[in-house]
């Protein structure tokens, strides 16, 4: 099984995985990968060490796979953690929120599906 060490940046919460070419990433894509569980238990030890100076919070190991070199988180939350917010907050606006005819209906577009539905989809796919 492959793993990557995921963890959240303190200064601003961003999701960070253990980077191939620098200590942290922002990208999935650029996180280093491990191929055993030596290899991962001592990153993961490297990973708690940047916990205790404050750099990260609550490093953890993370599946997953690679296909055609792109790597995919297994679990559905880890997937929704790697590709960021799960709705489009720019064309987003509130259900409670009346239309301008002031008839109580929101301007909400029931057609309009969400990141997370679409990501359910994908899941209940595979």
């Amino acid at each position: 099984m492959l793993h990557v060490i995921s963890a959240n940046r303190l200064y601003d919460g961003a999701v960070v995985y253990v980077g191939r070419e620098a200590p942290w990433a922002c990208r999935l894509d650029n996180a280093k990968v491990f191929t055993d569980k030596a290899e991962l238990e001592a990153g993961l030890q490297s990973a708690q060490s940047d916990a205790k100076n404050s750099l990260v919070v609550e490093p953890c190991s993370v599946e997953v796979t690679q296909e055609a070199g792109v790597l995919q988180a297994v679990s559905l939350r880890e997937r929704i953690r790697a590709q960021g917010p799960t709705i489009d907050f720019s064309r987003r606006t509130s259900r409670a929120i009346p239309d301008a005819t002031g008839s109580g209906e929101s301007s909400h577009d029931p057609e309009e599906e969400s990141g997370l539905q679409n990501l359910i989809k994908e899941s209940s796919l595979a």
